[in-house]
């Protein structure tokens, strides 16, 4: 399991504020979030795996910020795909991200926005509720 922490990139970008700006600023959001999780990808030397687990949430210090447990998914999008140019998963298509979990935003001391994504191997695949 590895723990990919985005503090440096300001305010996690949810879904509300992605819909208010323009779109030539989101994509410089997603390069951006997709250029650092690829870096931090490499500087935490994750192992290829033929398929992963995604767990993440937003971690800040201001409640006023505390959103819904799924608007940093345009977040989370181009750090998946940071993963895949990392080397890490060859695409990022259902046979290769077997799930993909929010977590409610937990408030932290200090002053501190961040998106927290834990990345594990997934060698059995996703688990439907009711198909046993």
């Amino acid at each position: 399991m590895w723990i990919l922490d985005f503090d440096m990139l300001g305010p996690v970008p949810t879904a509300n504020r992605v819909h208010r700006m323009h779109y030539h600023a989101v994509g410089k959001m997603r390069r951006e979030w997709r250029k650092t999780s690829a870096s931090l990808t490499r500087i935490a030397r994750i192992a290829p795996c033929d398929r992963i687990r995604i767990t993440a949430w937003v971690e800040d210090s201001d409640r006023r910020r505390l959103s819904d447990p799924d608007a940093p998914a345009p977040a989370v999008k181009p750090v998946i795909d940071g993963l895949v140019d990392a080397g890490v998963i060859p695409d990022d298509g259902p046979e290769h991200v077997s799930s993909v979990t929010y977590l409610p935003p937990r408030h932290v001391g200090g002053d501190r926005s961040a998106l927290v994504v834990c990345v594990e191997p997934d060698p059995v695949g996703p688990a439907y509720p009711g198909s046993d």
